[in-house]
């Protein structure tokens, strides 16, 4: 077994972990770059074969360009997680979140990395929505309901929570306008528009 050989059965050995059960694993996978085609070391795979995690490996102690490599891989499948390993110790790996538009956050624990993975290696727009969803979601009982008009977004002064705006449902367009009651058009000198 090649030197990178030996990371990429770690990396493999890693993957087979219970917590991975829902997913699988191809070695080599095949990633078009523009009009180049470029091969990953380990790809984790969901159950519908979308790509989970990228992990581009060297041999022990060697970087390289391999960070490099693993970022481009991201970007060009819109894959959310990477992992760069140039170790078979999953602690002194390099984890990242693909945040979209060539940006990445490094993930600091492989914990962490493990819990996006199960929870879905959601797509941008999944993850887009979450990171949103946090900034709008209220405390229980912060959610003012009164007889205003939803004005945005406000803040709970105790909390300093957002809480966003209660907007009652749109009505009926029959419960406005009864079916039996046709529109009838105004004289001119009462002014323009419909009546009921």
């Amino acid at each position: 077994m090649t030197p990178e050989g030996i990371v990429v059965a770690a990396v493999e050995q890693y993957f087979s972990q219970p917590k991975f059960q829902k997913f699988s694993t191809k070695q080599e996978y095949q990633i078009k770059m523009g009009s180049d085609k470029r091969r990953a070391d380990v790809v984790l795979m969901n159950s519908k074969g979308d790509l989970a995690a990228i992990a581009e490996c060297k041999r022990q102690g060697v970087e390289g360009d391999g960070i490099d490599q693993l970022k481009s891989y991201l970007s060009a499948t819109d894959t959310s997680l990477g992992i760069f390993a140039n170790s078979t110790e999953p602690d002194s790996w390099n984890f990242y979140e693909n945040l979209g538009r060539n940006r990445f956050r490094e993930i600091t624990t492989h914990s962490e990395f493990e819990k996006q993975v199960v929870k879905g290696g959601d797509n941008f727009v999944t993850r887009a929505l979450d990171f949103f969803r946090q900034f709008l979601r209220p405390k229980p009982g912060n959610i003012k309901s009164d007889d205003r008009k939803p004005t945005g977004i406000e803040i709970d002064e105790e909390s300093a929570e957002p809480i966003p705006p209660v907007i009652s449902p749109k009505r009926h367009i029959d419960s406005i306008i009864p079916k039996d009651r046709p529109l009838q058009k105004r004289e001119f000198d009462k002014g323009d528009g419909f009546y009921y």
